[in-house]
């Protein structure tokens, strides 16, 4: 048997049938097929073989690889009948078998790297995932996601559809064979016709309702309420987060965080704040978000220019939330998420704690980033500018570092004073210590707003690059655990 590399392989396509067998031996496909023995055939899934069996004496497969470019990279790889010149890239049979002159392609979504297959025809193509109990006809589009084999047709050729599982080895050469193709469809012109599809014929009326159209993949987080999985919308390919909260698990207190949570972020919309998607019950609540690089707990700051840019567009979330009359009162580097590295954007993520109101009375929010009003009296009451203190211990933190060793002291809120004074003695005497000074005013009415920190900030024109240095790190405890800077910037 002719063995094909793993490591251009994009995709790999069974046939199912007699009318798939012959249409993949057409002189056309010739450069996409291998033949394989049926003891080295992959088990097809079980739904896909109902029907007309795969005749194994017969057995063919072919495979869409990065050094076979699509003859439009734009478009991807095109099945149909390839009636005119070049039109297709893969022959999937004839009009009598009910294929279309352009049925459906494969491409990617590049940027959820993601292998779609888009239907082209106005009869739909039949598609079948592994977990559906019925085949649907798609007219628009459905993911290809790694580890599923899914039975599709075109008329009567029926075949299957699966991601080939590859090696570590085989896995980064593929990456970069695939990053080269990428660059194949920067850099193409678009053909003419190349999105023209035929008139779409009757089509069965949609049902109304919400229906779920995400597919949860690995878990990527997880929390006292929550599991957060990788989702991925099964039509176009994108790639979001998707919370999944656990009803029986939680207590009361927990339930109505979620729905804090749930009812803040589906009013808000900026570009400083995670992105609200969709909410759906699989049972329980599972809702939706944009995906983000990581957080910044996770992420590394370098320079003095990279600490500013974070505080600008967190002050540009705040004084957007502020506006609303909403208080986060949970800010803090795992809430920060950073959703695009070049250039950076930071938004403000995470708001089961966050408030409605102008003033408030609960205690809350994570003990490092508490600001003094909040660890005072009991009922103390306070504003927005709590906010702006978290995000202060957030910028000293990345600079220099918070006081280490203090964090025991939050235990017991009348010890609020040493913490409070420690953190003062750790500002830097440099060009940005002045702005975290404001923003780490103990007294609330002496501490500027968000939109008055953000228009102060636009002033900066630090452009020499300035490297914090020294970097180390030290952990202190869940509150505080991640990289810290502990160096006085000149």
């Amino acid at each position: 048997m002719a063995q094909i590399d793993l490591s251009t392989v994009v995709l790999e396509l069974t046939a199912v049938n007699s009318d798939a067998i012959t249409s993949f031996r057409h002189p056309d496909n010739e450069a996409f097929l291998v033949p394989v023995e049926p003891s080295d055939q992959e088990p097809v899934h079980r739904r896909a073989r109902e029907g007309t069996p795969l005749a194994n004496s017969q057995s063919v497969r072919a495979f869409l690889r990065t050094d076979c470019y699509p003859y439009d990279p734009l478009l991807g790889w095109v099945f149909g009948r390839k009636d005119e010149e070049e039109e297709c890239d893969f022959f999937l049979g004839t009009k009598e078998q009910g294929v279309s002159r352009k049925h459906f392609r494969i491409d990617h979504n590049w940027k959820a790297m993601t292998l779609i297959l888009t239907n082209m025809s106005g009869h739909g193509t039949k598609w079948a995932s592994p977990d559906a109990r019925n085949s649907d006809r798609v007219m628009t589009s459905r993911a290809i996601l790694p580890g599923e084999q899914y039975s599709i047709s075109a008329g009567a050729v029926e075949l299957i559809l699966q991601i080939p599982a590859r090696g570590e080895d085989e896995q980064a050469n593929f990456d970069s064979n695939i990053g080269r193709l990428r660059l194949e469809v920067e850099e193409a012109t678009p053909t003419m016709n190349g999105l023209k599809i035929e008139p779409p014929g009757p089509i069965t009326p949609l049902v109304v309702g919400r229906q779920r159209r995400f597919v949860l993949q690995n878990v990527i987080g997880s929390g006292a309420m929550a599991l957060v999985y990788k989702a991925v919308d099964f039509e176009t390919g994108d790639v979001y987060a998707a919370k999944a909260y656990k009803l029986a698990e939680n207590t009361d207190l927990h339930l109505l965080s979620m729905l804090n949570e749930i009812k803040i972020l589906q009013k808000l919309e900026h570009r400083n704040i995670i992105e609200y998607i969709d909410l759906f019950k699989d049972p329980d609540p599972i809702l939706v978000m944009e995906m983000a690089v990581k957080s910044l707990a996770e992420h590394k700051i370098t320079r003095v220019n990279d600490c500013v840019a974070l505080l600008k567009d967190c002050l540009a979330g705040l004084t957007y939330l502020h506006k609303e009359k909403i208080i986060h009162r949970d800010v803090k580097p795992a809430n920060i998420l950073l959703t695009n590295e070049n250039p950076t954007q930071w938004k403000l993520s995470d708001f089961g704690l966050s408030k409605i109101a102008e003033i408030t009375t609960t205690f809350c929010g994570s003990p490092s980033y508490l600001a003094p009003e909040i660890g005072g009296l009991e009922y103390s009451a306070y504003t927005a500018t709590v906010d702006i203190w978290a995000l202060g211990i957030v910028g000293l933190e990345y600079t220099c570092g918070i006081p280490p060793g203090k964090a025991k002291l939050l235990q017991d809120r009348t010890k609020r004073g040493p913490w409070n004074d420690a953190v003062i003695r750790q500002i830097p005497l440099s060009s940005l210590a002045r702005y975290l000074r404001l923003m780490l005013e103990p007294v609330p009415a002496k501490r500027p707003s968000a939109a008055t920190m953000a228009d102060m900030l636009e002033s900066w024109a630090d452009s020499s690059g300035e490297v914090l240095r020294n970097a180390s790190q030290h952990e202190e405890g869940p509150a505080t655990k991640r990289l810290r800077f502990k160096a006085t910037m000149p």
